[in-house]
């Protein structure tokens, strides 16, 4: 006896999709068999009934030959197959849609855009992504004090993909051409089908065999064996400005490997490293110096010599100063990033205690106790 697939939904022969859509999905809620009152039949005919009207070249046959059509059982068999079982494997409609689907098997596509592409009633996801770009390259680089308080320019030797100067970036040999792409047809994606609950999911992916460019060499290049590039060691000259911050990270477009066929190349990513200074601790812009004086220094004031980054500095102790004094020297800093001037050097005072003293001195020393 034929089947009423419309009858099983309980819609009209008129119903739109989304009314089919929404009447299939009361019916799965109230018979799938992972339900305390649930009925493996009625939800296998629901399904059934579904495949069919859901789609619209079956729906047209069913319509048109009635308990003829033959497509039916064909269409709720292969609608069926995206279940995995109705165990503990199946579907928990308690608690929305359970591990009935696996997300694995869309190769990344976010679960939830799925149903509610379907929903929407559209029943194909693109997921097509040019893949011809080149890959990114970081390094590290280390830099001196003296290094970024000028800026300074840095030459380095670089193992990465460059353009194959034989086939000039297209990976077809010499005389010979390009031509279309025999598994995507030249659009550079092909279509992946997912069969599910409630029909099948499109995505396009980027053609594995040309990368999404379209067309292949129709002979490839003997040196670079087809993808216009190869790997080999590149001069690169690095201007680094003045200023930079230790773990800066510094961004070169197009310096990185070149791409497939032509494709852009990426992007060289710079990651900075300031070495520890013998003399200097660098705090932002300013530049921390501690400088040993002599204790008669201080008490009677003079001048001392000081290193700083851009040679060495007379600076004026004066008279009384005390040990942890601070004096600072204008614009002997780094330079202020991105910014105006520069930072100060900043010299910290320290004592230095002779550790041996003449006789002499000591008879000195000892007539000071008594004037302090």
């Amino acid at each position: 006896m034929a089947k009423d697939y419309y009858e099983i939904l309980g819609v009209s022969q008129s119903a739109s999709k989304d009314d089919i859509k929404k009447a299939f999905r009361k019916l799965a809620h109230k018979y799938h068999p992972d339900k305390g009152k649930g009925n493996e039949d009625k939800f296998k005919e629901a399904n059934e009934a579904y495949q069919t009207l859901s789609n619209e070249a079956k729906r047209k046959q069913y319509d048109t030959f009635g308990s003829s059509f033959e497509g039916a059982g064909a269409g709720a068999s292969s609608g069926f197959e995206g279940f995995s079982g109705f165990g503990s494997q199946g579907f928990d409609f308690s608690q929305g849609f359970g591990s009935g689907f696996s997300e694995s098997n869309f190769e990344g596509t976010p679960f939830e855009d799925i149903f509610s592409s379907i929903f929407r009633g559209g029943h194909t996801r693109s997921r097509a992504n040019k893949q011809t770009r080149g890959q990114d390259i970081q390094i590290d680089l280390n830099l001196t004090l003296e290094d970024i308080s000028i800026g300074v320019n840095k030459s380095i030797n670089l193992r990465k993909l460059i353009l194959c100067e034989h086939c000039k970036g297209n990976g077809a040999e010499y005389g010979s051409r390009l031509k279309i792409c025999d598994t995507c047809r030249g659009t550079g994606t092909i279509t992946q089908v997912h069969r599910i609950l409630f029909g099948n999911i499109e995505q396009k992916i980027t053609c594995d065999n040309c990368l999404g460019a379209g067309k292949i060499p129709e002979k490839k290049c003997s040196y670079c064996r087809g993808e216009g590039r190869k790997n080999e060691n590149t001069q690169i000259n690095l201007s680094i400005p003045a200023g930079v911050e230790h773990g800066q990270m510094l961004e070169m477009k197009g310096y990185g490997s070149a791409g497939i066929y032509k494709g852009s190349s990426g992007n060289l990513y710079i990651k900075v490293h300031i070495e520890p200074h013998k003399n200097f601790i660098r705090k932002g812009s300013a530049i921390l110096y501690n400088a040993n004086v002599p204790f008669t220094t201080l008490c009677l004031g003079g001048v001392i010599t000081v290193p700083t980054l851009y040679g060495n500095e007379n600076i004026r102790i004066p008279a009384g100063t005390q040990a942890g004094g601070e004096i600072s020297i204008n614009n002997k800093g780094l330079p202020k990033l991105g910014g105006w001037g520069k930072g100060n050097q900043i010299v910290k005072i320290k004592v230095t205690i002779p550790t041996k003293l003449s006789k002499n001195a000591q008879r000195l020393l000892e007539e000071l106790k008594y004037e302090l």
